[in-house]
């Protein structure tokens, strides 16, 4: 798909991911999968989903099976992948993308940045959870084997301990499932569920599990600002200070101490909306010419060098940048961030 031909790339997150949901929009699919770097995963950025799951793939190696570690990295991939034609039976990738939005709707955002990276957060924490529960899946799976079980009517293809002969399966199955009508809708998935609650505390069907989340007051604010420009503005500080000697020669003067708590403070009363230039200055022994040039609330054809240096950290998360295209502010942007940046 060539840049001129993605008509999806300048939507917002939550569009995109409703367009899959309401549309069964392949495109938007291929747009989310191949082009959204909305993942993280320790000191790496910027990943796509299955760079992001193949993270977790590799991070779990070391404590179980490669092969159940690769299982559990398709069956993941596979939940929010497979988009199948009306009537077709399997995985829906929409009913994954629908628990995501579910979430979101329940966290009002108050302007379209808020909402970009508290999806992606949303987003983020719902494929790990689906991927320990893959592998739970494959580990259990690896450890049963299939068994018919025959009864008045027809027969069940059931998953089963391998430590169970048949005689003994026959037996455990009488013992424990009442009322076994094979021709009944869902009997399979009732009697196996009966066995996954006895032999490993599931209690429920996988397809469920897979789309149960934490409820609403176990996550956190997604959509809180401060965090956002607090994040902002620590990665910031540290770069700056770490840098001493490359800054202007009263901004060296400050040590790099002072120098990280005065950018802190700038990005506090920049987000408390009370962002008072002459004030910091004063405080921290610079003149308005170089604190302007330091950190000028406003600016022209030059910009102030901490500012620079934020659009520079912002240009390395895409949410953000997304974002910041979709409210229409590119060009003010634009000439900040690094040339070509934009699609």
């Amino acid at each position: 798909m060539t840049i001129e031909s993605r008509s999806d790339r300048r939507l917002a997150l939550h569009e995109l991911i409703r367009r899959i949901v309401e549309c069964s929009d392949r495109d938007a699919l291929v747009e989310f999968h191949d082009y959204r770097t909305i993942f993280s995963y320790l000191d790496k950025s910027r990943l796509l989903f299955a760079e992001y799951v193949d993270c977790l793939r590799q991070a779990v190696e070391w404590q179980a099976d490669s092969s159940l570690a690769l299982q559990a990295y398709d069956l993941t991939t596979d939940k929010f992948l497979r988009l199948p034609n009306p009537g077709e039976p399997g995985i829906d990738c929409r009913k994954y993308f629908q628990a995501a939005l579910t979430i979101f709707s329940s966290h009002p955002a108050t302007d379209e940045i808020q909402a970009e990276l508290g999806l992606a957060e949303i987003f983020q924490r719902l494929v790990y959870r689906h991927f320990e529960l893959s592998l739970k899946e494959c580990q259990r799976n690896a450890e049963m084997t299939r068994y018919a079980w025959k009864r008045p009517g027809g027969s069940l293809l059931l998953l089963l301990p391998r430590s169970l002969s048949g005689a003994e399966r026959r037996k455990w199955l009488s013992e424990h499932v009442p009322d076994v009508n094979p021709s009944r809708p869902g009997e399979r998935d009732r009697v196996q569920m009966i066995i996954h609650q006895h032999f490993d505390d599931c209690r429920m069907p996988l397809e469920d599990a897979l789309l149960t989340v934490l409820p609403a007051s176990d996550y956190p604010d997604f959509f809180d600002t401060s965090l956002a420009v607090a994040g902002l503005a620590a990665t910031v500080a540290e770069e700056k200070s770490a840098r001493l000697l490359e800054q202007r020669p009263a901004i060296q003067k400050l040590g790099a101490a002072n120098l990280k708590a005065m950018i802190l403070r700038i990005f506090e009363d920049i987000a408390d909306g009370d962002y008072q230039e002459g004030l910091i200055a004063r405080q921290y022994g610079l003149s308005k010419a170089a604190f302007s040039r330091f950190a000028g609330g406003q600016w022209n054809s030059h910009v102030p060098d901490l500012f620079r240096n934020a659009a520079r950290v912002l240009s390395g998360n895409k949410v953000l940048v997304g974002a910041i295209r979709d409210l229409g502010i590119r060009p003010r942007t634009a000439e900040i961030l690094p040339e070509g940046f934009f699609p």
